[in-house]
């Protein structure tokens, strides 16, 4: 099967490969299984979502939830309703620079630039149409922090370009707040967050948000996050932070589509 054979090409996932029970199609009834972690496109996880909001289980999700504004607004309100147990892979409230943001008393600057190297045309991630595009697939990522922070997205500036999001905000903590957000065919991906907490000056860098520079060939930097992420929320999840974070990434789309 194709699954097995791309896993076994993954240095990083080898280990994994004998604890895996792969099948030629998914079972109908989910309710063999404690959950399920869902890893496709944003009109299929759309279609799974509505299939699947009774499971009582726990749903880990992708981002986006759903590939448009509307239809991420109806997926949410129905897993509300069906008061289902998800969480979506907002990944970043687990890495090492946004736990220090998370524990400093005061931050007084918040800078973040990221480059990242656009898809091609003919990938869903790339299509806005889709649920692909810089604000969609991309910009959400920052929903746990604009949650933590309290950020009020209509008291933001933003400069919006076809290839450019440049986001500021001014208010308390932080004081300042600014984001650039970058994509290109050709651009070096680069990830570089600095700030000043409790007076004391951060400053973490790579060329992905995932992990350190120059990670071995063929090995996915988001898999410790991944752990820590599914760790956190398979044995006791929190149903209103996973509501927040969701409401938070479809008010994100909502802002920069204006």
């Amino acid at each position: 099967m194709r699954y097995r054979e791309s896993i076994s090409n993954r240095s990083e996932l080898i280990p994994l490969v004998d604890k895996i029970k792969f099948k030629i199609a998914p079972d109908e009834n989910l309710d063999y299984f404690d959950s399920v972690v869902f890893a496709k496109d944003p009109a299929s996880q759309e279609n799974f979502v509505e299939n699947n909001s009774s499971f009582t289980g726990h749903l880990f999700l992708e981002k986006p939830l759903s590939p448009s504004i509307e239809s991420h607004s109806g997926s949410l309100d129905l897993l509300i309703q069906s008061q289902t147990n998800f969480s979506v892979a907002y990944i970043f409230k687990y890495l090492d620079w946004h736990e220090c943001v998370q524990a400093a008393v005061s931050v007084s600057h918040l800078e973040i630039i990221w480059d990242v190297r656009r898809h091609p045309q003919s990938n869903w991630k790339s299509d806005a149409n889709l649920g692909g595009g810089l604000s969609a697939f991309y910009f959400v990522h920052f929903a746990p922090l604009f949650t933590f922070l309290n950020i009020p997205l209509e008291s933001c500036e933003l400069q919006i370009e076809a290839d450019c999001i440049h986001f500021s905000y001014a208010g308390v903590h932080p004081k300042k707040l600014a984001i650039t957000l970058r994509s290109d065919s050709t651009v070096t991906p680069k990830f570089r967050v600095e700030f000043v907490a409790d007076g004391s000056r951060q400053l973490f860098e790579s060329d992905t948000p995932f992990g350190p520079q120059g990670s071995p060939m063929n090995a996915d930097s988001r898999i410790g996050v991944l752990s820590k992420y599914l760790a956190a929320n398979f044995q006791k999840s929190d149903i209103e932070e996973s509501i927040k974070l969701e409401q938070m990434a479809l008010n994100i789309r909502r802002a920069l589509s204006k």
